[in-house]
């Protein structure tokens, strides 16, 4: 790439950009595209549709340059937490060499959904680690499809996260926000941006400037948890067709078993069909087939 190219595709120095992150299915290309007027591919269900991390175009916002950068989820149904992570560190740490620094990071959480499950909680311990405690003041919490509660339950579900999954988080700094899925409220959610300082996410700091790699910083023991995972699911798999293998074998040898029982049957069909004769020799009752008589008539005449 030319430094032209790369002057042109550097946002402005001093333009505003704000990481959009979360799980997949918190509306993260939705908010962008609601502001932004991008049209970036939008999922509707549990698979994320995006699959690199997008810049959408530039737009004003109280006279100030806004860039949204839209993010991989950390859930993503397609990929391993290994793939997402290096996509999104690699982007990082791009910005960074560009002297493109964040103003802040908004993660997105659904508010309808009925518990914060292993998933959730994991997606948001590792975006904690991804910015690091000092950058938390940084971070808004935002909350999403409220139109699919009533006020009563997302208020409820709303004091449970305060209270308990991201309470660490919003003492140490992070902020809590509603987005009811307009631009105004979206607009106001940016606005908290304009003033803060920018401030490296604990990932760019330990691997630009301090040259470690993703293993040595805080995202390391996920990482590592994950290969462990795809490691014992290969195994599992392996196994897997072993015993698959093991079925086939048993079915092949119960179906050669039903074949053969047909003509076994029609013997004993057979052999039952025979006539049979009752009749004394040497004053041996006998009661049998014609040929068993036969044979006992020839011996007595022997005899």
């Amino acid at each position: 790439m030319s430094q032209k190219q790369e002057e042109e595709e550097k946002p402005p120095s001093n333009a505003i950009n704000i990481a959009i992150m979360g799980p997949s299915g918190t509306g993260k290309s939705t908010f962008v595209n609601l502001v932004s007027g991008a049209q970036l591919k939008v999922g509707h269900g549990l698979s994320s549709c995006t699959q690199d991390v997008l810049m959408a175009p530039s737009f004003q916002l109280d006279s100030r340059t806004i860039n949204l950068i839209d993010t991989p989820g950390f859930d993503d149904t397609d990929r391993s937490e290994v793939q997402i992570l290096k996509t999104i560190a690699s982007y990082l740490i791009e910005q960074c060499t560009k002297e493109v620094k964040l103003q802040g990071v908004i993660y997105l959480h659904n508010i309808d959904a009925n518990r914060m499950g292993g998933v959730s909680k994991r997606a948001f311990e590792l975006f904690r680690k991804i910015c690091g405690t000092e950058t938390l003041s940084n971070v808004s919490i935002v909350t999403t499809k409220w139109d699919k509660v009533t006020e009563e339950e997302g208020s409820a579900r709303e004091k449970e996260l305060k209270d308990q999954y991201f309470e660490a988080a919003l003492k140490e700094g992070a902020r809590m926000y509603r987005h009811n899925n307009d631009k105004e409220s979206a607009n106001q959610l940016l606005r908290v941006f304009l003033a803060t300082p920018t401030i490296p996410l604990c990932l760019q700091q330990k691997m630009v400037d301090e040259s470690k790699p993703v293993f040595d910083t805080k995202v390391g023991p996920h990482v590592e948890t994950d290969l462990k995972k795809l490691n014992r699911k290969a195994e599992e798999n392996q196994d897997v067709a072993l015993r698959l293998e093991g079925y086939r074998r048993d079915e092949s040898e119960i179906l050669e078993s039903r074949a053969q029982k047909p003509e076994q049957d029609q013997h004993n069909e057979e052999k039952a069909s025979e006539p049979k004769v009752e009749g004394r020799t040497d004053g041996v009752s006998v009661v049998g087939s014609t040929e068993c008589c036969a044979v006992i008539a020839a011996t007595a005449d022997v005899t």
